[in-house]
């Protein structure tokens, strides 16, 4: 099984190695991500999310979710894992060439997450008993959606074919073949945005990159695994 902690703790040396470029994009990122966030933040006004509440989950999906904002340091940090020649010009060709593609992915993911979350509420508030225990089943699907999300805006940087429908595809297939480390990622990246929300600085300087790469990182760790069990097959 892929070791996340292993993950987690080379994305914090990616991130400390190349310091002063991953501080810029995410100053970047964070300036992208304010329309990101006022725009999720009135949708989930819309279906009567309180408006502290909407503008911390709009934050948090911000951070964790596929968006424009992040894709160029998901570019820059696709060539940093597989150790080749990094610039700063990285992120600004990833935001030119795959940023509508994310654009998409954003709204994709920003409408399907609103609906599950919409479902789970519905069926937690029903007065029928056998229609709250359905609501369990919803839960779970939402946290799977959530694990999918981590893994988006890499498969666009690493797949040749950019299409909608592979990227949710190969998400799913990641999710769930690796369910035990993505949902260990996904803990630790959540308590990790909660926190840097909650402390502006690391929010400002940091976070983004830092989850980018993490979820980089996981992306071609499983790859590799993939191209190792093939190989092994085919020898």
């Amino acid at each position: 099984m892929v070791n996340p902690f292993g993950i987690i703790w080379r994305a914090v040396v990616d991130v400390y190695g190349e310091l002063f470029p991953m501080v810029g994009m995410n100053l970047l990122w964070l300036l992208l991500s304010i329309p990101i966030v006022a725009v999720l933040t009135l949708l989930l006004a819309l279906v009567r999310v309180p408006p502290e509440i909407a503008f911390l989950l709009a934050m948090l999906f911000a951070v964790l979710a596929p968006s424009p904002a992040s894709i160029g340091i998901h570019n820059y940090a696709n060539q940093l894992v597989k150790e080749e020649r990094v610039e700063f010009d990285l992120f600004w060709s990833g935001l030119k060439t795959l940023g509508l593609r994310s654009l998409g992915l954003l709204a994709i993911s920003a409408v399907v997450t609103i609906l599950l979350g919409v479902n789970l509420a519905f069926y937690l508030n029903s007065s029928v008993r056998l229609l709250q225990f359905v609501a369990i089943l919803w839960f779970y699907v939402l946290i799977l959606w959530f694990t999918m999300l981590l893994y988006m805006n890499p498969l666009l940087v690493e797949q040749h074919t950019k299409s909608y429908r592979l990227i949710l595809r190969n998400a799913f297939v990641l999710a769930i073949d690796n369910i035990i480390p993505s949902l260990l990622l996904l803990i630790v990246l959540v308590v990790v945005s909660v926190v840097s929300i909650g402390v502006t600085l690391l929010v400002a300087l940091v976070s983004g990159a830092l989850v980018a790469d993490v979820q980089t990182r996981a992306v071609l760790t499983y790859l590799e695994k993939y191209e190792a069990r093939t190989a092994k097959q085919s020898s």
